[in-house]
């Protein structure tokens, strides 16, 4: 198999363009970076194909040999990375029993750590609006491959409310919320909303909401990332002893 070696090689622009997000939503396709990950792609049956400067053993599909010097400039880590792998987008599916709600999101390592903390604790499917792109590479390294298997859907949280009165919708807020020590929730299809790294949840969807809950902190802490928030929350909610 022939080794490009060109940037200018029209295979080696196509890849390229999936480092962008106009790049990624024309074709429909990602990049993943590392062994770890493009199995993960493999298993799940996403990948289209592998890219490396030597033959992917683990893949049976197409494969593209690149130079050292062109795998450098089409990763975005920095360690050198030997394979890579176009993917292609995840489609959504039916929306599961425990949904993660996300407003606005725009910290891509946030945006990981929920995903693999939905993926840990039960939560199928995660709905974002106004949210940092997915398949932003920052993102798709913080997942560690949780984002393989999960129901993800861009859409508006509001319709999700309208169109799926039968969840009970869980907002949060940093004080005069219920306790979440206390919480214990009904058992049946629920949905946790979680805002924005600076403002939060907007003020019109936690009117929406059944119920807000707050999550108790040393009287000199006002607020914590909402990374590791969401993940406390999520714990907290798939724990059978916290379910009526």
């Amino acid at each position: 198999m022939m080794i490009i070696e060109s940037q200018h090689n029209p295979i080696f622009k196509e890849l390229m363009r999936l480092k962008t997000k106009k790049g990624r939503k024309e074709t429909g396709c990602f990049l993943v970076e590392g062994e770890h990950l493009v199995l993960e792609a493999i298993q799940e049956g996403l990948c289209v194909q592998t890219v490396g400067i030597t033959n992917f053993s683990d893949f049976s599909g197409p494969q593209v040999l690149l130079s050292s010097t062109l795998m450098k400039k089409l990763a975005d880590t920095e360690s050198f990375t030997h394979v890579l792998a176009v993917c292609r987008m995840i489609r959504p599916k039916a929306i599961g029993s425990r949904v993660l709600l996300l407003d606005g999101i725009q910290d891509p390592g946030n945006l990981g750590t929920l995903i693999r903390s939905a993926k840990a604790f039960g939560f199928d499917t995660v709905i974002a609006e106004d949210t940092v792109d997915l398949y932003n590479s920052k993102v798709i390294r913080a997942t560690q491959g949780a984002l393989f298997g999960l129901n993800y859907q861009e859409g508006s949280l509001k319709e999700f409310h309208k169109t799926h009165p039968e969840y009970l919708l869980i907002g949060t807020a940093v004080d005069q919320g219920t306790p979440l020590w206390s919480l214990v929730v009904p058992s049946g299809p629920l949905a946790l909303l979680l805002g924005n790294e600076g403002q939060g949840v907007r003020q019109e969807l936690l009117n929406l909401a059944t119920l807000n809950v707050t999550i108790e902190m040393e009287p000199r802490m006002e607020s914590i990332n909402v990374g590791v928030a969401g993940g406390i929350l999520m714990y907290h909610l798939s724990r059978k002893e916290n379910r009526l």
